[in-house]
């Protein structure tokens, strides 16, 4: 998923996170496909929506978006709390801090 590596890009620049990006992927594709079945489907659904969304505001979905518009993008969600998108990105953003702050504490 590229929609996976852009969050991953995104979410280490603004918690300001330097750890190996494939290994943060591998683990949160593999989170996603341990999700329930029914929790699943209906989360690929609104990621997928989340992505989409954008096209009406800049043209292009969120994985095609600069660096930094994707964090701008992040942190109004997470600002104004806009369900179910900010939700997502609290997923996002827990895995992808969990996982980073593991890789570096094991260098």
């Amino acid at each position: 998923m590229c929609l996976n590596s852009s969050f991953v890009s995104a979410i280490q620049t603004l918690h300001e996170l330097d750890s190996e990006k494939k290994e943060v992927i591998l683990f949160l594709n593999n989170q996603i496909e341990n999700l329930p079945d029914y929790i699943q489907i209906v989360f690929l659904f609104a990621t997928y929506l989340f992505d989409k969304i954008f096209i009406f505001f800049y043209f292009k979905p969120f994985q095609k978006l600069s660096l930094s518009k994707r964090v701008k993008i992040i942190v109004f969600i997470k600002k104004k709390k806009i369900f179910p998108f900010s939700l997502i990105i609290k997923f996002y953003e827990t895995m992808i801090i969990l996982r980073s702050v593991e890789i570096l504490n094991e260098k």
